[in-house]
């Protein structure tokens, strides 16, 4: 079970002595974790490098990926959404409709033993470099477009389909 947060995060762009606009920059851990403190998330680090946000019904993993060569470099957001359905057909159909309207998180069904479950991913090639705004804005967008989907989710649920 996770954490509930409490609160969203703000976009974080409009941070106080910062140029977003001219910086470019490869993202990594330490810029992560200083925009999550900034936005008053708790998160917790992972052994492979990444982090997650952990929330009561939903967790947020961000990893980084392709460190030693360039047009390899990724970052990569995963959300795992807790719940489960009995009905992998009915749980297509809500992740269809999720999917078809919206760009983010792009939802995906897999069978579990206890059920079947939904998750979202996202990757952002980074290369030898982004701006910092648009890393910031993106970092939002992810945050919230998560949520999003699991009040989506919550509400598409009738009671039928949650195991």
């Amino acid at each position: 079970m996770g954490i509930d947060q409490g609160r969203e995060p703000d976009s974080g762009a409009e941070q106080e002595g910062i140029e977003p606009k001219h910086v470019m920059l490869v993202p990594d851990r330490d810029l992560l974790i200083g925009y999550l403190e900034l936005q008053g998330l708790k998160y917790v680090p992972l052994e492979n490098g990444g982090v997650a946000v952990l929330y009561e019904k939903l967790d947020i993993f961000f990893e980084f990926v392709g460190d030693g060569e360039i047009e390899r470099r990724i970052v990569s957001v995963r959300v795992d959404y807790h719940r489960r359905y009995r009905s992998e057909a009915d749980t297509l159909k809500v992740v269809n409709q999720w999917n078809l309207q919206q760009r983010w998180p792009r939802l995906a069904v897999a069978r579990a033993d206890d059920g079947v479950s939904v998750t979202g991913d996202a990757h952002m090639p980074v290369g030898s470099g982004v701006g910092l705004l648009y890393f910031l804005e993106t970092l939002y967008v992810w945050i919230q477009g998560a949520i999003a989907a699991d009040k989506y989710l919550d509400s598409a649920n009738d009671g039928s389909v949650n195991a």
